[in-house]
């Protein structure tokens, strides 16, 4: 089974180095109410793109970042696929939906 990620056929990869991710993360988490949902993907560290200007996470790491919430959906991909135009790559990617707790 392919997997295949539109947007980023157009060269957009994630667009923040970890030391950027840093201070973004805790800024996004307080802006999430209790209650709250957060909805996004994060790449591990097996992922083509993941190099020192696009940051990537262990599961453990990931976990960690999660402390605050509650896990709605949590899925890890690590294999082979292609980007929309057809170019292959391999993705390590964490799907997350997860509730801030109250």
């Amino acid at each position: 089974q392919k997997l295949v990620r539109k947007g980023e056929a157009e060269g957009r990869k994630p667009a923040t180095t970890l030391t950027m991710f840093a201070g973004f993360w805790p800024r996004l988490v307080t802006c999430i109410k209790p209650g709250g949902l957060f909805m996004g993907q994060l790449l591990g560290p097996n992922d083509d793109w993941a190099d020192e200007e696009h940051s990537s996470h262990s599961r453990k790491e990931v976990e960690a970042l999660l402390a605050g919430f509650d896990l709605v959906y949590f899925e890890e991909a690590d294999q082979d696929g292609e980007i929309a135009d057809g170019s292959p790559k391999h993705w390590h990617i964490f799907h997350i939906l997860a509730r801030k707790h109250d």
